[in-house]
């Protein structure tokens, strides 16, 4: 039976604007296994920078992945052989007979895969559910500190003395006194690098997070101190006497990585991976350090970024400021193929990996988050669903000791729709309450000074003023004269939810809801309206909620007949638009 390549990214999507080369990404476990896609961004003389392109994928890909192929648009599998090969040399992977060659014509989405004979490779389907089931996630924190003495002053002295420092601490994570320590599902392990017993059956089942990465096994790494004698040593100090004054440099040096590996490896293997990947990390922030200062405070993050199976790592200077680092979060963007108008990878992004597990529904300080996971669909015949992208917080009726049953919906959903653009990111502003809101509008001179303390609703228009205001976010406004009009809105508001992805503020008479998501049928014409109620006023009770319907699908006019948006309302829709920002 002829091999087939397995591919679980969107290889088609990466190459539609990239008429250069792609990296295929892959696990030496999995031959003809795609798990992603990474463009080149570097170049020299018309060909990939090797040296370049070595440097920023070792930083970006988590320990156990390797680049096991090259995708070329409009270029031919000989070449795309070519360059792979090149890069695995660049990276001193071992040679391969699995190399995937894949190329793309210019005016065609069509993929087309080849052996490392220049044979053509059938695709078959892969999941990464099954890509999971046959591998672990580790993770590993090092923290070190550097202090370095130089009697020159000079920053050559400086860079010889940090390079030498980054070296043996390098050295130090293969040495023969380094274990660590890798807990199972049930005992823990201590592990030797150049341990010779084949253990295994350390990786437990791992709920999946993040809607596709399991929680990673943690892993501690431990270096020997002292030393086993039987002879009598006493302290010794050094002291080297210095013509010219003496400086003390000090750096702290965080490692952070996560690694791939078989869930068959042996568990000695595995430590092995862990290391190298803790020592290609170093020896990156170690280059850093010793091209610009001591004084940095360079730090890995780990993003999940949409469409990826694995997550991927950045390094940025915790003292920088995040405006400082818009050039290095575009270049992520390119060459992982995303959008320009999101910030995916702000630090705040990262994933914050603590704990046994992750949870979707889960209170975030007072509130609850992301109430509307885990709902089952309408049961639209042959709908298409499009939902928000991204958390909120359920704002509702009477919370944080504030009666407002009656005239406060709208200012509840301005107060979802708010945590939404807090919780992507796009602001670190916590949401107004009804009297700052009140005074907002009164400040921009839409409002008298006595609407400050009343009990007065407000609508779309107001919710749009105060979100230009407040966050520079624009918002657009559709109008319908009937709540049975609404469903032929739907069409406007899936292309809404695919492409901002923001909440939705419905105002209609004296009423105001919060949509997150529609279920339409284009043909038929058949839809339904996914509602964040804001007049629920229980406590935050997630079972409560979903069981009384004040967060689910709603039809414009249900099976019984009852109308849910009225015919004798005018309604206006408020349609925040994503901000234009990494």
């Amino acid at each position: 039976m002829a091999p087939a390549v397995r591919v679980l990214c969107d290889l088609a999507k990466q190459s539609q604007e990239n008429a250069g080369v792609a990296w295929l990404i892959g696990v030496p476990w999995m031959p003809w296994t795609i798990v992603s896609s990474i463009r080149c961004l570097r170049y020299k003389d018309g060909d990939p920078d090797y040296a370049a392109e070595e440097g920023e994928l070792r930083i970006l890909l988590p320990g156990g992945l390797e680049v096991i192929g090259a995708l070329l648009v409009g270029s031919d599998a000989a070449k795309a052989c070519a360059v792979a090969t090149k890069i695995r040399e660049a990276l001193n992977l071992v040679s391969s007979n699995d190399i995937v060659a894949a190329t793309r014509s210019i005016s065609s989405d069509g993929i087309t895969f080849f052996s490392q004979a220049l044979q053509p490779i059938e695709q078959s389907s892969f999941s990464s559910k099954e890509f999971w089931e046959s591998t672990a996630l580790l993770h590993c924190q090092v923290e070190l500190g550097l202090s370095i003495y130089t009697s020159s002053g000079t920053s050559s002295d400086l860079k010889k003395q940090l390079d030498g420092k980054i070296r043996d601490l390098a050295e130090s994570f293969t040495s023969s006194t380094t274990v660590c320590i890798m807990e199972g599902s049930s005992r823990r392990f201590l592990v030797r690098s150049q341990a010779n017993e084949e253990l295994q059956s350390v990786f437990p089942d791992s709920a999946l997070f993040d809607s596709s990465i399991p929680h990673p096994l943690a892993v501690k790494l431990l270096t020997q101190q002292s030393k086993q004698t039987d002879q009598v040593i006493a302290p010794v100090g050094h002291y080297t006497p210095s013509a010219e004054g003496t400086l003390l440099h000090t750096a702290t040096v965080s490692l952070d990585v996560l690694c791939l590996v078989s869930r068959n490896s042996a568990l000695h293997k595995a430590m092995n991976t862990i290391t190298r990947a803790l020592t290609i990390q170093l020896e990156s922030i170690g280059k850093a350090l010793s091209a610009r200062n001591t004084s940095l405070q360079l730090r890995p993050y780990h993003f999940k970024v949409p469409a990826s199976v694995h997550p991927v790592t950045a390094i940025f200077d915790k003292n920088q400021l995040e405006r400082d680092s818009v050039d290095l979060r575009k270049a992520l963007h390119s060459r992982l193929g995303l959008p320009l108008d999101r910030p995916l990878f702000r630090v705040a992004n990262a994933l914050t990996i603590r704990g046994p597990q992750f949870i979707s529904n889960r209170i975030d300080g007072k509130r609850l988050l992301d109430v509307h996971l885990g709902l089952p669909r309408c049961g639209i015949s042959g709908g298409e669903v499009s939902v928000i992208d991204g958390s909120y917080e359920y704002y509702h009726y009477l919370q944080d000791r504030m009666d407002d049953k009656g005239w406060g919906c709208a200012y509840r959903s301005l107060q979802t729709i708010m945590s939404w653009f807090r919780l992507q990111h796009y602001t670190s502003m916590k949401e107004p309450s009804h009297r700052e809101i009140q005074a907002t509008l009164v400040e921009i001179g839409d409002k008298e000074p006595s609407f400050v303390g009343s009990q007065e609703w407000i609508g779309a228009i107001e919710l749009s003023f105060v979100l230009d205001k407040l966050l520079g976010v624009t918002s657009k406004i559709l109008s319908v004269r009937s709540g049975a009009d609404l469903p032929e809105k739907c069409r406007e508001l899936a292309a809404h939810f695919d492409t901002q992805g923001t909440p939705v503020m419905i105002g209609g008479g004296v009423l105001a809801y919060t949509l997150l998501g529609v279920d339409y049928n284009e043909l038929t014409g058949e839809s339904a309206f996914l509602i964040l109620d804001p007049h629920y006023t229980g406590g935050e009770d997630l079972k409560t909620i979903r069981n009384g319907g004040w967060c689910g699908w709603k039809k414009a006019v249900s099976d019984t007949g009852r109308e849910f948006f009225l015919r004798n309302k005018f309604y206006n829709l408020l349609l925040p638009q994503r901000p234009q920002a990494v």
